[in-house]
Parts: structure tokens; C-alpha cells; sequence
């Protein structure tokens, strides 16, 4: 029976070899050895499929770009999981960016065209501006930002469950605001 280190210090090997030529062989070794652990690694910290396959491909070009570095380097799997680490942190950078933008976006809807009749604007307004911050946000986001529990939840680094309560409780309060205690 061959000693496990054994062979994966002779796939190092190989890798660093083939890493070191020119040769488009050298990035097919590296794809064979790391896809499929970096890919599952990378989903498990991004939580989403498609998310992790947009980094597991900006890897793969980063191990393209710095393939001579790689191969010289004294720990070829922690060198390769850094990227990754790397990637999956930039990406989850890059998606909050998005959906605080788009968070602004839906603030900004409100104040412009999506008010109700003139006769009701103010009295709407008045019983949002009455509720507390945090439930006019996720009330904001819902209803005129038409997102979803989950992303307003992202967008406001609360959890998704937080999320749908405020908003309940928001509903109900501005419910018996406007309606007073009507169903």
C-alpha cells in the first residue's frame, strides 16, 4: 500500500512541472487536482451556486496569470486556497456593494413617482415616517424596492426572519394607523 503523502507530493510535483512550462497542459493538471475541492469549498462559503462557479472561474484565470509564482511556491494547496479565499471575499464585497445600491435605488422610488393620491400622500407618509427606522427600511424595500425577505435581509445584514417580522409589525401598525383598528 503507497503512503498517501507520498503520492500527493509526487502530484505536487507534477502540477509544479507542468506550471512552470508554457504549456496550456499545466492549467488541465491544476483543473483536475483543485476544481472539484475548491469548487464545494467555495460554495460553502458563498451559499450560492452560481456564485461560486463565478469564482471558482476567476481562480482559475488568477492560477493562469500567476501560474510561474504557484509553481514556485513552498505550499502549493495553501496557495491555492488563498486565491480562492480571496475570490469568494471579493465577490461577497462586490454583492453587498450591489444590493445597497439597490437598496438606495428603492429610497429613492419612494420619494419620487410611487406616492399615493395627493389627498392620502401626506396622511402615508406621516404614518411611515411614524414607524421606527428599522421597520420603514424593510417596509421601504419590500414594497418599493420589490425585493425579497432575503435580499432586503442582505442588503440590511439582518437575518431573513427579522426581515419578514418587521415587516409584519410594520403593516399591522400602519394598518391601524390608517384604518384605525378596521381589518
Amino acid at each position: 500500500m503507497k503512503d498517501a503523502r507520498v503520492d500527493d507530493e509526487t502530484e505536487s510535483e507534477a502540477i509544479r512541472a507542468a506550471l512552470g512550462g508554457d504549456a496550456p497542459a499545466g492549467i488541465e493538471v491544476v483543473w483536475r487536482r483543485y476544481a472539484h475541492p475548491l469548487f464545494m469549498f467555495l460554495l460553502g462559503r458563498l451559499r450560492r451556486r452560481a456564485d461560486a462557479e463565478d469564482a471558482l472561474q476567476e481562480v482559475f484565470v488568477k492560477i493562469a496569470r500567476k501560474r510561474r509564482a504557484i509553481a514556485a511556491a513552498r505550499n502549493l494547496d495553501g496557495y491555492v486556497y488563498a486565491i480562492a479565499r480571496h475570490e469568494a471575499a471579493t465577490l461577497v464585497r462586490r454583492r453587498v456593494r450591489r444590493e445597497a445600491v439597490a437598496a438606495a435605488a428603492a429610497r429613492e422610488r419612494l420619494d419620487a413617482s410611487d406616492a399615493p393620491p395627493a389627498g392620502e400622500a401626506d396622511e402615508v407618509r406621516a404614518a411611515l415616517a411614524a414607524l421606527p427606522a428599522a421597520q420603514r427600511d424593510v417596509v421601504m424595500l419590500k414594497l418599493y424596492g420589490d425585493m425579497t425577505f432575503d435580499a432586503i435581509a442582505r442588503a440590511l445584514r439582518i437575518p431573513a426572519n427579522t426581515a419578514a417580522s418587521r415587516y409584519r409589525y410594520a403593516i399591522a401598525r400602519l394598518r391601524t394607523t390608517l384604518l384605525g383598528d378596521r381589518p
